[in-house]
């Protein structure tokens, strides 16, 4: 789970500090498989950080990080985004905040190994044909930035036996 990337309000909504990272690999079979990493760390802060249910706000901050690549023809996106939160407790066991995230992503591709339909002859694919394409390859590069809200109730029940927590995460 990347929540930083769904969601800039997820920082410090739910822990006082929180750090995930993930690695998928997928379509293996086909070659040059598609990977992406993703790090997210973020932490409570300044503010009215305090431990106190009725505390007038909680500060938070954070870092994403995304790098995805493969296929043929070749492709990476690389996405890094700093992340401030501000959540303010509507009773001991619900809040509400809002986030903003500002970044920058690059993305390159290079169509140069790509098998294009003016490369068949009639029979079969040439690879010699000129592709008749003009920008095989490309880069781009741009600024990013998110906004999200999140409302989190938590509630935890005792029984004789198990102590139980519900929780309810919601957010856009």
């Amino acid at each position: 789970m990347t929540p930083l990337l769904v969601d800039p309000a997820l920082a410090g909504a739910l822990h006082d500090r929180e750090a995930s990272f993930a690695h998928r690999a997928q379509w293996n079979a086909l070659g040059d498989p598609f990977r992406s990493d993703a790090l997210n760390v973020s932490m409570r802060g300044g503010g009215g950080a305090t431990k106190k249910a009725h505390a007038p706000f909680r500060m938070a901050f954070g870092l994403g990080f995304l790098h995805a690549s493969g296929g043929q023809p070749r492709w990476s996106g690389t996405q890094a985004d700093l992340v401030s939160a501000c959540h303010l407790p509507l009773d001991a066991r619900s809040s509400i905040g809002a986030g903003l995230s500002l970044g920058f992503h690059q993305q390159t591709s290079d169509l140069s190994d790509g098998r294009w339909g003016s490369q068949y002859n009639g029979q079969y694919f040439d690879a010699t044909r000129s592709s008749g394409e003009d920008a095989l390859t490309s880069r781009a590069a741009r600024l990013d930035a998110g906004i999200g809200v999140v409302y989190v109730y938590r509630a935890t029940t005792s029984a004789r036996t198990k102590t139980r927590e519900k929780e309810l995460t919601a957010g856009a």
